[in-house]
């Protein structure tokens, strides 16, 4: 009796440590998570596969390791895991081969925004699935998402109908939620979808804004959708949630605001509390990435209002912060900011570094620049990405007319030449999602397949002049053309 009675003690004692080992590293992976720290949450949740999981646990984590690879934009690492998940989930578990699909689906779509053609096959199978489940957490997460697909598709009216949907069942079965679901996690995805309902509105109205001959009217629901999106913002407890869904508001009141005739002062406040909020919130988490989301921001804000003195300050900062991380996207973008507030101040020497810095660490197969996790409707890569480049180009050209030095003026030739190349490099990799540096199979210079005697043109249109740059064999000969880019670009 006393020895089954050890061996039963024994077994519990071994079951204790057992869950333990695996359920530290899945707290602590989860509160890294949620506190925007995607490596380190992916180291925990790495171990805790090395401990033998249960087939949920497996699963949960292996989704969690996705969706961090995804913010990461690390799409290969992600796709291996999801492959290796979803057989295991379409045998065992509904509900996880649902949330799969879905994330999934996402990174499809965030691979290739013009051709969403999958990501539509996949989402609309995870909501096929989840309507039969009955489970309203997981189906209003696929409807936000489905919902987005609509709106980049610009396919407004029926992307807000589903957002109510996804409303709808999060509001009626919160309290069935809860045993399941944390209030915080319920209150997270509730207000993000509020997010996104307040672009896509706006996007409606920007539509019909014509009909009115004072734009003052023409944006009532936007402006409704903001405030009650910036309210659920405030019942966060996930402070990098908070801190990305506090910037995505304020770039949207300052959107709206824009298309006004006159300035609304409730637009400038909610603008300017969202943005000291977010501040406050990024300065406690002693986050990096928050801090540079925030001060990249914040520097936007005063460009765009011409506080040069200050943009350029918190640019600065931004930069510092992003250079923290392993972030590309974010370094480059804030970089691109600096570029352009130098070339705002004639100190083109100083914005030509800046937009080289910006350019090396531009990765166009990997951008998921700045938009927090909310919907991004810049499809076109040429609006992404272009001015970039020809913003730099047109600065190196400029510079190559003053100089009286023979062998400096070629030099800023061959390196506008060269940062038109690389646009057209990038161009490529963007369109085939491929990265030709990753592959045995080098990337090969145009001119060395060429005969040394062939002429190479390069048109470079900008908005007040045409560029040609001709390259010969020893030298490149630039031709500028006084023409403005409306005459000659085909909108």
């Amino acid at each position: 009796m006393i020895r089954d009675l050890w061996c039963l003690l024994l077994i519990n004692l071994l079951t204790l440590i057992w869950n333990s080992t695996v359920a530290q590293p899945l707290e602590r992976a989860t509160q890294a998570f949620q506190q925007g720290y995607y490596e380190q949450a992916i180291t925990q949740w790495q171990m805790a596969l090395t401990h033998s999981p249960t087939t949920q646990q497996r699963l949960q984590v292996e989704l969690s390791l996705v969706q961090a690879y995804r913010r990461l934009g690390a799409y290969e690492e992600a796709i291996k895991i999801l492959n290796q998940a979803l057989p295991l989930a379409k045998s065992t578990d509904t509900i996880y081969y649902v949330l799969l699909l879905n994330e999934q689906s996402k990174l499809y779509f965030s691979q290739k925004p013009t051709q969403p053609q999958k990501a539509i096959s996949l989402v609309t199978t995870a909501l096929q699935l989840t309507r039969n489940t009955h489970h309203p957490w997981v189906l209003a997460g696929v409807l936000n998402h489905w919902s987005n697909m609509l709106a980049v598709q610009g396919d407004y009216e029926s992307a807000l109908e589903h957002y109510r949907e996804a409303l709808n069942h999060l509001q009626v079965y919160q309290p069935a939620l809860q045993p399941l679901v944390s209030p915080s996690a319920i209150a997270t995805l509730y207000g993000k979808i509020l997010i996104n309902q307040a672009r896509t509105t706006f996007l409606l109205e920007s539509e019909n804004a014509f009909q009115y001959t004072d734009s003052q009217l023409a944006f009532p629901e936007s402006m409704a959708a903001l405030t009650t999106a910036w309210q659920a913002t405030q019942q966060w407890d996930d402070i990098y949630s908070q801190i990305l869904g506090l910037l995505a508001l304020s770039q949207l009141a300052q959107q709206i605001q824009a298309q006004l005739a006159k300035p609304i002062i409730h637009l400038n406040q909610l603008m300017d509390q969202a943005l000291k909020l977010a501040q406050t919130l990024a300065q406690q988490s002693e986050n990096p990435t928050a801090k540079a989301y925030v001060y990249g921001y914040l520097g936007k804000r005063d460009e765009q209002t011409h506080h040069d003195k200050e943009a350029l300050a918190f640019t600065r900062q931004a930069i510092f912060f992003a250079q923290q991380t392993q972030t590309k996207s974010l370094l480059y973008y804030w970089q691109w900011q600096l570029g352009r507030l130098l070339k705002a101040q004639g100190d083109r020497l100083g914005a030509i570094k800046a937009y080289q810095q910006a350019v090396t660490n531009l990765t166009p197969i990997r951008l998921p620049v700045a938009t927090m996790g909310y919907i991004n409707l810049e499809e076109s890569f040429r609006e992404r990405v272009a001015p970039i480049y020809f913003e730099l180009a047109d600065l190196l050209l400029q510079e190559s007319h003053l100089t009286h030095s023979a062998d400096q003026r070629q030099s800023l030739l061959q390196q506008a030449k060269n940062t038109i190349e690389l646009f057209k490099q990038a161009e490529l990799q963007d369109y085939f999602q491929w990265d030709c540096a990753n592959i045995s199979t080098s990337c090969t210079d145009v001119e060395q397949l060429l005969d040394p005697h062939t002429a190479i043109l390069y048109p470079i249109p900008l908005p007040d002049r045409l560029e040609l740059l001709l390259n010969l064999s020893h030298n490149v000969v630039q031709i500028t053309i006084p023409i403005k880019e409306s005459i000659y670009v085909m909108k």
